[in-house]
């Protein structure tokens, strides 16, 4: 299956506000040009990291072209991430913690 890239908003989870009757409103918007699964799987795997989503989200998204493939990139897209913008010091307990089990989880789902 051939994966077309388009412009995609790269952090989803983190830059949307709700509230009671109104529409949720995005707050930010880092464009990427990646596959729309990519950005699918960011917001999968930011679900799983550090918003307590039921690991059976992935298999709700499965259907998406080469979905393990972009759980795989999403992850790393946002380890990488991480790790550029605080080093070392940044990589706390809880912060192992949240993509330890995730990382197993991507890789037992392939």
């Amino acid at each position: 299956m051939s994966l077309i890239s388009q412009l995609v908003h790269g952090d989803l989870p983190g830059n949307v506000l709700f509230a009671e009757g109104l529409p949720p409103a995005i707050i930010d918007w880092p464009p990427y040009w990646r596959p729309t699964a990519w950005a699918s799987a960011v917001a999968v795997a930011d679900a799983l990291c550090w918003y307590d989503a039921e690991p059976d989200l992935i298999t709700r998204w499965q259907h998406l072209p080469e979905w393990p493939q972009m759980l795989i990139r999403a992850l790393i897209y946002r380890i990488v991430t991480h790790d550029r913008a605080f080093g070392a010091i940044g990589w706390t307990p809880d912060h192992v913690g949240a993509y330890e089990p995730v990382i197993a989880l991507v890789l037992s789902s392939r």
